[in-house]
């Protein structure tokens, strides 16, 4: 499907969804189109694909939401960068999750009370066990 026939369709089934992206319900399953320099790029998602990309969705959200709302300031986490745990460190949350990421206090000197003085390291929240757990 092209830009062109897409903006040709009913206003009711096409929506622009961001990222230049817009999106087109066709009463059975679901086209991506996207306007390019050289042309336009469609994906059509069949009913099977959509639901299995709308579960992924889910889960992901899912996830990440679980870690935004479990993690608040102050609380001790270990950090997990490889399934290797023997590289695994131990820190303090210094600021909320945004965007998947928080910054966390790693090494101050085991001055934990203080932990608010030293500067915190961006880390993906993705890679954060809640506690102390080495």
């Amino acid at each position: 499907m092209t830009m062109k026939e897409l903006l040709d369709k009913p206003r009711e089934s096409c929506e622009y969804i961001g990222d230049a992206v817009y999106v087109h319900f066709d009463g059975y399953g679901v086209w991506l189109v996207t306007s390019r320099a050289n042309g336009d790029d469609s994906i059509y998602l069949n009913p099977q694909v959509f639901n299995s990309l709308t579960k992924f969705t889910q889960v992901q959200r899912t996830r990440f939401h679980a870690n935004l709302l479990d993690l608040q300031v102050g609380d001790r986490v270990t950090y997990y960068p490889s399934e290797d745990e023997t590289r695994a460190e131990i820190g303090l949350v210094k600021t909320l999750p945004e965007s998947g990421y928080c910054h966390v206090v790693y090494k101050c000197d085991n001055d934990w009370a203080n932990f608010q003085k030293y500067t915190g390291e961006l880390t993906p929240i993705r890679f954060l066990k809640k506690g102390w757990l080495i």
